[in-house]
């Protein structure tokens, strides 16, 4: 066994020293990108950041040594983007020490935002993702959060990896793809696993992802879990009720490992617009910090996260220790385990997120990037609706709320408002 199974305190009591902070986003071990395209009309004066992409050039491989640059975006069709990045790619697979991940929110709308393929050469990447009406499946244009992440231990960017993490790419028959699949843990030669249970019945397992074997910090679990589908290699029926573009995929279970049980098992639930099974490809993301900063009290450390799983309840708010929680900001070992959040229902398929400590704040309004999924079996799914940050040098309207807010919205299967479970990934 790698660590003690005390390391994770140890490594809270490290006398901690401040990292490389950055002005502008995240960063972190992996190679990040972004493209926020929302509060892009705010009134001027407003500091907006757009998309960009952060890595560290003497740590690329020999033949791709330089920067990454900001992703481009170009709408196809309605409703349908193509993401270039260059010196994007995921790295060189070197055994199984790397992997890449995307995921995709819409952002003020109730469309449905995926990914429908990746490609790359080995140097640049290219991302399509597609946004669909609810009701009908066809294409419709919105506003959209994506996010990319590429991995690998080998050519690590700006710091060491915080063995806290892990994300699977899984096609629809229930293969593993290596290649959009990440564990840090290399314990045992099998360090992802997935089981098809049934149509559209998914098992992951994260082996060795525990307190022990690796950094999980018991104080902040069950963690966080986000799921979302991909139609990759999956087109075939399209727009169709039993089509990929209307199914979703959900969390419907979650297993962290503990001291007592060594691996993370993540149950992921696909169907169809009527609630029916569907084999459907998705990608998985586990972890005790965000989608794409590992942080540790070490530095980093821009990132908040929450599970509401709670039945619905008109005006209720939640926060403290009954909700599964936590936020960061550059902060110091004396605010360890977190920062507080709250989050309340508004009123059906509505619910507002303070992340209540004014230093969690974004560097500009469109700043945030966004891993969301639902909990459960249904078909309902969550978009972000807004994004709001504390009225601060750098970011918010004089109009704006206290702290950094983020709203969801919930819709049922035609794009109606409806109560819902959910999980916010959210890194700045």
């Amino acid at each position: 066994m790698r660590r003690a199974k005390l390391a994770w305190l140890l490594a809270v009591l490290a006398v901690w020293a401040p990292g490389r902070a950055s002005a502008d986003a995240i960063s972190g071990p992996a190679l990040v990108a972004w493209f926020p395209h929302y509060n892009q009309e705010l009134q001027p004066g407003i500091g907006t950041l757009g998309a960009g992409c952060l890595n560290e050039p003497e740590q690329m491989p020999v033949d791709r040594v330089g920067l990454c640059e900001r992703p481009i975006v170009e709408e196809l069709e309605p409703g349908r983007y193509r993401v270039s990045l260059t010196n994007g790619a995921p790295f060189p697979r070197l055994a199984d020490d790397s992997g890449h991940a995307v995921f995709v929110a819409a952002v003020g709308s109730n469309a449905r935002c995926f990914e429908e393929e990746t490609s790359d050469d080995g140097h640049d990447l290219v991302s399509v993702v597609r946004c669909v009406a609810p009701a009908s499946g066809e294409g419709a244009s919105s506003n959209f959060d994506w996010t990319y992440r590429a991995d690998s231990t080998n050519f690590p960017q700006y710091a060491r990896y915080q063995e806290n993490f892990a994300y699977a790419s899984v096609d629809r028959d229930g293969t593993l793809a290596l290649e959009g699949s990440f564990n840090p843990m290399n314990l045992r030669a099998t360090d992802i696993a997935v089981e098809r249970r049934g149509a559209g019945d998914y098992s992951v397992v994260f082996s060795d992802l525990n307190p022990g074997d690796s950094l999980l910090d018991p104080a902040h679990a069950p963690y966080s879990v986000s799921v979302q589908k991909s139609c990759r290699g999956d087109l075939e029926g399209g727009a169709e009720p039993d089509g990929c573009f209307r199914a979703v995929c959900a969390v419907r279970s979650w297993t962290p490992g503990s001291f007592e049980r060594r691996d993370t098992t993540v149950d992921v639930t696909c169907t169809t617009e009527d609630g029916s099974p569907r084999d459907t490809a998705f990608r998985v993301f586990f972890g005790e910090s965000s989608f794409t900063s590992q942080g540790s009290w070490e530095g980093g450390m821009r990132y908040g996260w929450l599970s509401y799983d709670f039945s619905p309840d008109a005006g209720a708010c939640h926060e403290g220790n009954e909700l599964s929680a936590t936020s960061q900001h550059e902060t110091p070992i004396s605010h360890y385990p977190g920062l507080p959040v709250r989050a309340c229902r508004e009123e059906v398929g509505l619910y507002r997120v303070d992340f209540l400590d004014q230093t969690v704040s974004p560097y500009a309004i469109d700043a945030g990037n966004f891993a969301l999924s639902t909990l459960g079996t249904g078909q309902s799914y969550c978009n972000v609706m807004s994004a709001e940050c504390a009225n601060t040098s750098t970011c918010g309207a004089p109009e704006g709320p206290d702290s950094t807010r983020i709203t969801v919205g919930c819709f049922d299967a035609q794009g109606e408002s409806a109560d819902a479970r959910w999980n916010l990934n959210f890194t700045y």
